[in-house]
């Protein structure tokens, strides 16, 4: 075997094995439903609150009223960045109630 093509085929299994390691931490279905509910409900807290307008024009996605956007995102996230996500929106809406 040549040390060109050992070299490719040691570039794709790393490619290959990075890849099921991302899909292996990716948040699954009924996980990413759960926290896109979750962030539709933070959504339409923030929109109702007066004060929190400006962090809504400041991340509008963070703040979309669309299911599929927080869902989409999710599935393409790891469950610790939509758990800091979800705390993001938390904390924003926390700093709105107290202004």
């Amino acid at each position: 075997m040549s040390k060109r093509f050992a070299s490719v085929l040691l570039i794709g299994a790393a490619f290959s094995g990075s890849l099921l390691l991302s899909a292996a931490q990716a948040a699954d279905r009924d996980f990413c439903r759960n926290y896109a509910e979750a962030a539709l409900r933070q959504s339409r807290a923030a929109h109702e609150h007066g004060r929190c307008h400006e962090a809504i024009r400041d991340d509008a996605s963070r703040w979309s009223t669309d299911f599929r956007v927080h869902m989409d995102w999710c599935r393409t996230a790891r469950i610790e960045d939509a758990d800091r996500e979800r705390e993001a929106r938390k904390h924003t809406l926390d700093e709105c109630a107290r202004r």
